[in-house]
């Protein structure tokens, strides 16, 4: 679907290119043994809204190579340059997750590697974000910010990289903690007193975005924060009003519930539950069958 109909982008090729040997581009697939350590400081990714497809400049990047015809990749101002070979690219964002790139176009002359916005938006379920200065990705299932990264002033474009070297094509994205997790941390703090911290930048590492993030539901919260009617110790009334018993068994309450969903080991269904009005003795009577209610009592 990527070499269908035209391959575009929105950077100038007179500028993010440089003159490259493609001779000397080797055209067997990436060897894991021989990858070097890959700083995404140095080689950064960066989101174009306007590509049609994921660009890379680095062989090792990949996962396997598969050579195409040269296709031109047009960019602004006329400016054009050629894919020679596709593939996949495998970004990994926590321990054992990873987003595949699906359809990388393979450009030894670029010398900028794109994240195409609508591209990762379809294959891999993930929202792109941004700001006047900062850009940021989302999973479209969960919501939690799983990269982030500003606007680079000189070039004016969104990048996407990392503080540390990676190894084995996997480039690790730290997931910021989301507004469910700083309420974890702040001991089940209120989310409208968190969402003011990020509002206000009082945090240190808190993400301003937190201000406007959906507010989960907290279980633990839920729980904790019900309540419950006291029963009361002496029941109510006075009894000189003529309303409860003067003796024992003047007045007995009588509830017979049932048919109940499971039976018991002796085959009764039905439960007679007796409360003495005086006393408050109480007794249950099980019986198997409904007409057996009166005979019992």
């Amino acid at each position: 679907m990527t070499l269908d109909g035209d391959i575009k982008s929105s950077v100038d090729w007179n500028v993010h290119s440089h003159p490259v040997d493609l001779t000397a581009i080797s055209t067997s697939a990436p060897n894991q043994e021989e990858r070097t350590n890959v700083s995404l400081i140095d080689f950064p990714f960066h989101l174009d809204s306007g590509a049609t497809t994921h660009i890379s400049s680095s062989h090792d990047d990949f996962l396997s190579l598969h050579p195409i015809a040269s296709r031109p990749v047009q960019g602004v101002g006329g400016s054009s340059i050629f894919a020679i070979r596709i593939s996949v690219i495998r970004l990994r964002i926590a321990h054992g997750a990873w987003i595949l790139l699906q359809d990388v176009l393979f450009i030894p002359t670029a010398s900028i590697q794109l994240i195409s916005v609508g591209a990762i938006a379809r294959d891999s379920k993930v929202i792109s974000h941004f700001d006047e200065d900062t850009c940021w990705l989302t999973s479209k299932s969960s919501g939690a910010i799983i990269a982030r990264r500003n606007l680079l002033p000189k070039t004016r474009l969104y990048s996407l990289s990392l503080h540390s070297p990676q190894t084995n094509h996997t480039y690790t994205v730290h997931c910021e903690p989301n507004l469910e997790t700083w309420h974890h941390r702040l001991s089940h703090a209120n989310y409208q007193c968190i969402a003011g911290l990020a509002h206000k930048g009082m945090v240190t590492g808190m993400s301003r975005s937190l201000a406007t993030s959906k507010v989960p539901k907290c279980e633990s919260c839920v729980l904790g924060k019900q309540t419950k009617t006291i029963v009361p110790k002496t029941r109510g009334g006075n009894k000189d009003d003529g309303n409860h018993a003067m003796h024992m068994l003047g007045k007995v309450w009588i509830d017979l519930s049932g048919p109940h969903a499971v039976m018991s080991c002796t085959g009764n269904r039905y439960i007679i539950n007796l409360v003495d009005d005086k006393s408050s003795h109480r007794w249950s009577i099980p019986i198997s069958k409904k007409s057996d209610a009166f005979p019992r009592l």
